[in-house]
């Protein structure tokens, strides 16, 4: 699939509300691309999206899901050292005790 296909696919999930399922397809799309410029726009507004989800599950104590939200954005931006913080953070929260 072309990154713009991609990118509408991103778009019509994001707009359905499946966050994660967006974030997928941008990275496929980011992947897909030659130029990423024309993505950014959308990677900001899913991202935006799917930061505020991981916040609210964060804070709700539902580590395992505010991972899923961490893990996809860092993923997608594996540049940004924040979401690869959030992810670690949340991945080790997430974890279960080692056995004694």
């Amino acid at each position: 699939m072309s990154a713009e296909a991609l990118r509408d696919e991103a778009r019509a999930l994001s707009a359905r509300g499946r966050t994660l399922e967006a974030l997928g397809a941008l990275t496929a799309a980011k992947d897909a691309a030659a130029d990423t410029d024309p993505l950014m726009d959308d990677i900001r507004a899913v991202s935006a999206y799917a930061i505020a989800s991981f916040n609210a599950h964060r804070d709700a104590g539902e580590t395992r899901d505010a991972e899923r939200y961490a893990a996809a954005l860092a993923t997608l931006a594996p540049g940004n050292g924040a979401m690869l913080t959030a992810a670690c953070a949340a991945e080790s929260v997430a974890a279960p005790p080692a056995a004694a």
